[in-house]
């Protein structure tokens, strides 16, 4: 994506995400128009706080750094006033479910945005704090992690059973119809079950 439309989304108040990048590069080009930092990693949070006050805060380091976290963060939103501060790092996928959250409510501030990248799937927990970002690269992912396959599996295990159905229908005896519809059920409920249980995608 061009570097214009990343700036849109940004402009639009867009969280921006990179799959198997870097953002060192975009943080050299963006750094000479916005208020930007760079962080490289998502954690340890605190120091990250620490760090993104000093960026844009005349505070001594001392009283800084006796800041606890939640004072950190108002600290920082207090400095930026109207101004806003791009947060870039790498790895987002380390992200814990508490550092999201904090992450999650500067950004629901206005007044800060973030440009990451990842390179592995990330915890669940952490979902909500994603689906504030925009997928840069979307189609380089899916492909790497195939979310664009369509699974077919369990459609064909249910055609395969049917067809087993109706096979042992044919072979069955003659005996009782009932006998001979509950066996064919049963046995094939049981190969349908035997081959979700050893079969993967097909």
């Amino acid at each position: 994506m061009k570097l214009i439309q990343i700036e849109d989304l940004l402009q639009k108040g867009n969280n921006i995400l990179l799959y198997q990048e870097e953002v060192e590069d975009y943080y050299q080009l963006l750094s000479e128009k916005y208020k930007c930092i760079l962080l490289r990693e998502p954690t340890p949070l605190k120091y990250n706080l620490q760090k993104c006050v000093k960026c844009v805060s005349n505070e001594e380091d001392e009283v800084i750094n006796k800041l606890n976290q939640p004072e950190l963060r108002d600290k920082l939103l207090e400095e930026l006033g109207d101004d806003i501060l791009i947060i870039f790092f790498n790895h987002f996928q380390v992200l814990t479910w508490r550092s999201a959250h904090t992450l999650h409510t500067l950004w629901q501030s206005g007044q800060v945005l973030f440009f990451c990248s990842f390179n592995y799937h990330f915890k669940q927990e952490i979902y909500k704090f994603y689906q504030t970002f925009t997928l840069i690269n979307k189609e380089e992912y899916e492909k790497d992690t195939g979310k664009n396959e369509i699974n077919i599996t369990y459609p064909l295990y249910l055609v395969v059973g049917i067809l087993i159905f109706l096979a042992y229908l044919r072979s069955a005896s003659t005996a009782a119809i009932a006998t001979m519809l509950l066996g064919a059920a049963w046995f094939s409920f049981l190969m349908v079950r035997s081959m979700m249980y050893v079969g993967g995608k097909v």
